[in-house]
């Protein structure tokens, strides 16, 4: 063999080597990305929820789309007409937690249990709102007086509904957010690395990294 040749195929070992790395670290970089956006689109879906802010047109259109007729109780309606809302407005839940699963998935595949793991601090927030708003509309429906339910009743209430980020104020709020923070220490590191070390920056750049302070949706 030749020097030339010796060389041409050195070279390309390292080419093919660089490549590999590249393809290992850009699998990374998606399941990172791919997850991270999940993990906001989830929070931003239980801010969706927690809305304190709740108008007749919305209870309206949820009682229309779901199909519920007003019995001409007033009490009746007015409740039917908040459970209704509350309804749809868990569809984003649902949905949200849908492209966790399969985000949370994807990222278990390269990262084992730690990809999943990412993901449940903020499942738990889903559970404890799920509680708070069942007791919540129960509550609602039964009116019972006695001291174990008054202090359930305002456990629930701090937990359905949003206040702001302001821990005193709300400390589900906080919760939610130190469950995405924790999200953001695994993943970020991992988008960060491929930025780093992405070796040929010419190339077509990647999708742009979901943004922290994205708006809640409708």
């Amino acid at each position: 063999m030749t020097l030339a040749a010796a060389g041409g195929a050195i070279a390309a070992w390292y080419g093919l080597d660089a490549w590999r790395r590249q393809l290992a670290g850009r699998a990374d970089y998606d399941a990172a990305v791919g997850l991270l956006r999940a993990t906001y689109r989830m929070r931003n879906a239980i801010r969706r929820v927690r809305a304190p802010m709740m108008f007749a047109s919305e209870e309206a259109h949820a009682l229309k789309t779901q199909g519920i007729a007003a019995t001409g109780d007033v009490g009746k309606d007015y409740l039917a007409g908040i459970e209704a809302a509350y309804t749809e407005r868990w569809k984003a839940i649902g949905e949200a937690g849908a492209d966790l699963d399969v985000a949370a998935l994807e990222a278990e595949v390269l990262w084992g249990a730690q990809g999943p793991a990412a993901t449940w601090p903020l499942r738990v927030c889903v559970l404890d709102l799920n509680w708070a708003l069942g007791y919540y509309l129960a509550e609602r429906r039964q009116s019972r007086a006695d001291e174990a339910t008054r202090k359930l009743s305002e456990k629930a209430f701090g937990i359905v509904y949003y206040l702001g980020d302001d821990p005193e104020l709300d400390p589900f709020s906080a919760k939610v957010n130190g469950a995405v923070t924790q999200a953001e220490t695994l993943l970020r590191p991992k988008i960060e690395e491929y930025h780093r070390n992405r070796p040929w920056p010419w190339r077509r750049p990647p999708s742009p990294l979901p943004r922290p302070d994205a708006p809640p949706t409708a």
